[in-house]
């Protein structure tokens, strides 16, 4: 499937970047100075590589879908957490373009959308936990309606598959979280997620908010690879809208490292 528009699916695997010291340094300067400081304050470099490529992934972004220079892209944080493009937005050819940027495990993803909202939450299957899942997984029963919960142990006895199940429902929450921009504090029982034709293996999954389904927002489950997960919520930026949204199966296309670099660095 083609890129349209203002929409993208992206993802980079920061665990195959071994940086030189002088890469690393490269990289770095692709970034404006006020960057610099929040990276180099990870003292783990695996913490810092997430630092460098979530940043220039986002410029990477902008400047694809709106062709803003990288040293010209201006991107703010709000008060919750999520990044938005300050850049002059009666300047701009899509004024609602909004993204949002998620990393976990080995990967990097982002997603983009022209006039909704938009969040993306990406899961590595933590290898901590493979002695005792279950009690892992129950210590967040707290966070699911009963439908939900019956999804996720519905794979008994398979351990795997009730983590996957968990991971997959995870997704969707923080997912929806994050596109409203809410942050800590959300009562993720207010959310129900659900998959119209029972099949809850599959891509597309629907949501009830405070009991009521809710046509005009969707959800994309994808795998990046065998133990990451990652899902993309995309919503009506105005409450109480009837629009119903196309099922959006838009793949996530995986970046190299090397393609984050502004050209005239490369």
């Amino acid at each position: 499937m083609e890129e349209e528009g203002g929409s993208r699916r992206w993802a980079v695997n920061a665990a195959e970047w071994k940086p030189s010291s002088a890469e690393f340094d490269l990289f770095l300067s692709a970034l404006p100075l006020c960057d610099w400081e929040a990276v180099l304050r990870f003292v783990r470099i695996e913490d810092r590589k997430m630092g460098i490529l979530s940043r220039l992934l986002q410029r990477k972004l902008v400047n694809s879908v709106l062709g803003i220079p990288y040293k010209e892209i201006i991107i703010h944080r709000t008060p919750q957490g999520k990044p938005f493009l300050a850049n002059d937005r009666r300047r701009l050819s899509l004024p609602e373009f909004n993204f949002n940027v998620s990393h976990h495990g080995d990967y990097v993803a982002i997603a983009s959308e022209p006039h909704h909202f938009v969040g993306v939450d990406v899961m590595s299957h933590d290898p901590r936990i493979k002695e005792q899942p279950l009690a892992y997984v129950e210590n967040f029963r707290s966070c699911f309606t009963a439908l939900e919960w019956g999804n996720i142990m519905s794979s008994k006895p398979d351990h795997k598959k009730i983590l996957h199940q968990f991971y997959r429902h995870w997704c969707l929450k923080e997912a929806y979280v994050k596109a409203i921009g809410i942050g800590l504090g959300f009562n993720l029982q207010r959310l129900e997620f659900f998959f119209l034709d029972g099949e809850i293996w599959g891509q597309v999954a629907s949501v009830r908010i405070d009991g009521k389904h809710r046509e005009d927002w969707s959800f994309s489950l994808h795998q990046l690879d065998n133990e990451h997960c990652v899902c993309v919520a995309k919503g009506s930026s105005q409450e109480g809208s009837m629009e119903k949204y196309p099922v959006d199966k838009q793949p996530f296309k995986i970046l190299t490292v090397d393609e984050l670099l502004p050209n005239n660095q490369k």
